[in-house]
């Protein structure tokens, strides 16, 4: 795909600083804005690539949940 999203980076810290945990909602929100546009304009039905591509959105959206928890 064109617009492939960059994979968050894993944070291996017990404790986030308010800038990195600021930076993570900021992914979160970036990519669930790129998932309603995929979404919500969807001409391409039935292709395996782009099925991928909505997924792997919606896992680093999860990832950062996670991390956002702890």
């Amino acid at each position: 795909m064109c617009c492939q999203p960059k994979r968050v980076l894993t944070i291996n810290f017990k404790s986030m600083t308010k800038e990195e945990r600021e930076k993570l909602v900021q992914q979160m929100e970036n990519l669930k804005l790129l998932f309603e546009f995929h979404t919500g304009n969807r001409v391409i039905k039935g292709d395996p690539e782009f099925e991928q591509y909505i997924n792997d959105i919606l896992d680093m959206i999860a990832e950062i949940e996670e991390k956002l928890k702890n």
